[in-house]
């Protein structure tokens, strides 16, 4: 049976520390897919210093997400990406 990786894997580190660790054979990307709309390319070209890891709330172009999306993603909620700027208590950080 194969086990899928979920959860806080937002860089290329995160990711690589999941798949390395032995216990997932494959991982998921929720948070990190939403913010990098070419996280694959990204990812296969070696350019993980360029994945973003927050909501740029002055750049709602980088995302392609439909205006009520955005309009969500800009309050903090704890199971969408962090806001640049925002802190917000998230369900990991507990």
């Amino acid at each position: 049976m194969a086990l899928i990786g979920v959860g806080n894997l937002r860089n290329e580190n995160d990711l690589n520390k999941a798949l390395d660790s032995g216990f997932s054979e494959f991982i998921a990307v929720g948070c990190a897919s939403m913010l990098n709309k070419d996280l694959g390319i990204l990812l296969n070209e070696n350019r993980g210093n360029e994945i973003m890891e927050e909501i740029d709330p002055d750049s709602p172009e980088k995302y392609c997400w439909p205006e009520p999306l955005w309009k969500i993603g800009l309050q903090g909620i704890s199971y969408f990406p962090p806001v640049k700027g925002k802190h917000v208590e998230r369900m990991d950080d507990v």
